[in-house]
């Protein structure tokens, strides 16, 4: 998991999913907002249509943190909101961090 200054709180998480640019693929909508700091900040989401039990929500979630957290130097310096679909719950852990990697940022 990212330290606290690398995550968004609710008004910017509102924020980046209301303004934010969006990509889009068969795993991932991404919102992407740029900052105006040196580091970027991440958010996870994973509704309940795509796992109804809470804690297979937040195991996904930590899943996306960890490769996130193995990336995100790569990533330009921008707020983003990972939104999870119910592809992504089949992803193996290397798997998703190379469907990472092909997102054109």
């Amino acid at each position: 998991m990212f330290k606290k200054s690398y995550r968004l709180n609710t008004s910017l998480f509102k924020e980046v999913f209301n303004f934010g640019n969006t990509i889009k693929n068969n795993y991932f909508l991404i919102k992407i907002k740029k900052n105006g700091l040196k580091h970027s900040r991440f958010s996870v989401v994973v509704s309940k249509k795509v796992a109804k039990k809470a804690y297979e929500r937040n195991y996904l979630k930590r899943k996306a943190f960890h490769a996130l957290k193995e990336i995100y130097k790569q990533m330009p310096v921008s707020d983003y909101v990972f939104i999870l679909n119910s592809q992504t719950k089949d992803l193996q852990y290397r798997d998703l961090i190379k469907k990472l990697k092909e997102i054109q940022f």
